[in-house]
């Protein structure tokens, strides 16, 4: 799932995709990109399943698609976005 954060400098929502997307993981890069419009659930950031999915989401743990996709009452929103097609090492 793809992180998004949406707001003010204080960043006072977050929002996830929908369905699954690359992502490059700490020390990859995206050799190429493409921009999709992509679902996005948001939620205001301090509500405690955003902080428990941002938890997850900063170990590195997959984010699974039907815990997204139960947020049924948060904001939906249709963003594009620049999306991985393929990550390399940065080294």
């Amino acid at each position: 799932m793809k992180l998004e954060r949406t707001g003010s400098d204080l960043v006072d929502e977050v929002c996830f995709s929908r369905s699954p997307i690359t992502v490059c993981r700490r020390h990859c890069v995206a050799e190429t990109t493409s921009r999709r419009a992509v679902n996005l659930v948001c939620l205001p950031r301090h509500d405690p399943l955003a902080r428990q999915l941002l938890e997850k989401y900063h170990k590195g743990q997959t984010l699974l698609t039907d815990q997204i996709l139960s947020l049924q009452s948060s904001r939906v929103v249709t963003k594009e976005v620049d999306v991985a097609d393929k990550c390399v090492s940065e080294f």
